[in-house]
């Protein structure tokens, strides 16, 4: 059992490896599995509850895959190869009974349904049911088939909880515990001599580890403030933390400055929004900031006035003004020299 459990951690370290450096740094305590294919495997001990008197553990191992149809609920298959054993103290001529050991081996495949009862978590409990059939052949002492060496058929009722740990979005440890309910023929024995037996069945406990494959819908694949869900549904790149490249990512267009994610100039004024929101203050949303009448990226890069400020001179005029309509100088208070300002002698003294 000891080198069983570390060739499942080595497994895990190889697959974790395996997955790239990017999957061994994903916050696990984001996880997200819904939209999502995994497959698990498991091992550990069962212990047969029969008509035999005395329980023996024996060993069995399970392989799982299944879908997550939504963030609580997985639907899928489960198959596993049992080994169940008993003992038999007091003998009875005549019946099974007679003999002091049997023995069941065989498969079973199963549909199975679980609940989880967290999202969004690292550390996911869950309990599941599911139905199927377990074919199996029967031996007693000696290794002797009993009666005879057909397969036979039972059904199979899987049922139980376990906790699902993830090391990373696509690897994670299981344990689970749990029964798997037959009908009362796999000891052939309807019971013991004063009753009838009704079912038998075998707890089971295992650990083992599973695989997580793709991306979910709740996943935010590049980290920029938005869902894959989300991102797909309004166009924009999930795997690209700032799809337009304007130096804003996504997750901060849609929820902090309101621009558009798709544009990288959103208000058209020769500036990505970027740019307008770290480097030079102005509003990514309104082509002309301080409302001079000048656009902010003319005012920049034609101009050479300041976008956030009407009247870059302070003579009383705004850049908008001087350049469209007085043909004055934006950047220099007195055009002409005179000693007086632009504005003063528009507005006060009616001087050229």
């Amino acid at each position: 059992m000891k080198n069983f459990f570390s060739g499942l951690l080595l497994l895990a370290l190889v697959a974790q490896v395996s997955f790239g450096q990017s999957a061994a740094t994903e916050i696990s305590s984001a996880f997200n599995r819904d939209g999502r294919w995994s497959l698990g495997f498991r091992g550990g001990a069962n212990l047969w509850f029969n008509d035999f008197d005395t329980r023996k553990i024996s060993a069995g191992g399970e392989l799982y895959l299944r879908y997550a149809i939504s963030r609580r609920f997985s639907l899928g298959v489960m198959g596993s190869y049992d080994a169940l054993q008993a003992n038999q103290r007091v003998l009875y001529a005549g019946t099974p009974l007679q003999y002091d050991y049997i023995e069941d081996k065989g498969m079973s495949a199963d549909l199975v349904a679980w609940f989880h009862f967290t999202t969004g978590n690292s550390f996911a409990p869950y309990v599941y049911l599911g139905v199927g059939s377990y074919q199996y052949k029967r031996k007693v002492i000696n290794s002797l088939y009993y009666p005879d060496g057909k397969t036979y058929v039972s059904i199979h009722i899987p049922a139980g909880l376990g906790i699902d740990v993830m090391f990373s979005k696509f690897v994670g440890f299981n344990i689970d515990v749990g029964a798997r309910f037959m009908d009362d023929l796999t000891d052939y024995w309807k019971g013991d001599l004063n009753k009838i037996g009704i079912i038998d069945l075998y707890a089971t406990a295992k650990a083992g580890i599973h695989f997580y494959i793709g991306s979910s819908g709740s996943d935010d694949n590049d980290g920029d403030g938005l869902t894959n869900d989300e991102e797909e549904a309004m166009g924009i790149d999930p795997d690209n933390p700032d799809t337009d490249g304007d130096g804003l990512r996504d997750g901060e267009e849609l929820r902090i400055y309101k621009t558009n994610p798709k544009n990288p100039d959103s208000d058209g004024d020769g500036l990505k929004d970027g740019v307008e929101v770290n480097i030079y203050k102005t509003n990514p949303n309104n082509a002309d900031t301080d409302g001079d009448g000048l656009s902010d990226g003319d005012e920049l890069f034609k101009y050479n006035t300041d976008p956030l400020k009407a009247d870059s001179d302070g003579d009383g005029l705004s850049d908008g003004n001087e350049i469209m309509k007085y043909m004055t100088d934006p950047l220099k208070a007195d055009t002409d020299g005179d000693g007086l300002k632009d504005g003063d002698e528009l507005n006060i003294y009616k001087t050229n």
